[in-house]
């Protein structure tokens, strides 16, 4: 612990994210999450996208900060335009929903797709439930399906419900063979 203290004092953004979380469970300190909430607003003002991330979660939750929604999405998009695909796929959910930004279907597809594109699970399976609804894009089974077949192989259960709605077998890879 001594060791991430120190480096996250010396400046080192993937260490700041560490302790925040770290103050965020009580994991060798004691838990603080306005604490945390600062160390992880340390390593987000340096650029780095899991601690962007990390922050917008606090702010749509109040965990360590005042909830704000807008704020939230602000980090989120800081950290998409990174190309980190974990917050490319939370600030299309921030677009599907209305969370923080006005609510825009073709917005929420942009980031989900490039979501996708890295293989993020839920994007996937959100790109292809769009697809299979018809929801802002012509309705495509075949897309939808490949989404749901890509989303089905890392495990996902619904695009695996999904899957087997639309009379399709998907390999289960949480089922014994």
């Amino acid at each position: 612990m001594q060791e991430i203290i120190r480096d996250a004092e010396a400046g080192d953004a993937a260490a700041q994210l560490t302790l925040s979380l770290c103050y965020f469970t009580g994991d060798g300190v004691e838990a603080n999450k306005q604490t945390g909430a600062e160390w992880c607003r340390k390593a987000a003002e340096q650029g780095h996208a899991p601690a962007q991330l990390a922050l917008g979660v606090f702010h749509f939750n109040g965990d360590g900060v005042p909830k704000d929604m807008a704020e939230g999405a602000k980090w989120c998009r800081k950290a998409a335009e990174q190309g980190y695909a974990d917050a490319q796929f939370n600030l299309g959910a921030c677009y599907e929903l209305g969370t923080g930004v006005k609510k825009d279907k073709q917005e929420a597809i942009k980031w989900y797709t490039l979501a996708a594109d890295q293989g993020e699970v839920h994007a996937l399976y959100n790109l292809g439930k769009t697809y299979e609804d018809g929801d802002g894009v012509p309705v495509d089974k075949k897309r939808a399906e490949a989404c749901y077949m890509l989303a089905g192989a890392k495990g996902d259960p619904r695009a695996i419900a999904a899957l087997k709605k639309l009379g399709i077998e998907a390999i289960d890879p949480l089922e014994p063979r």
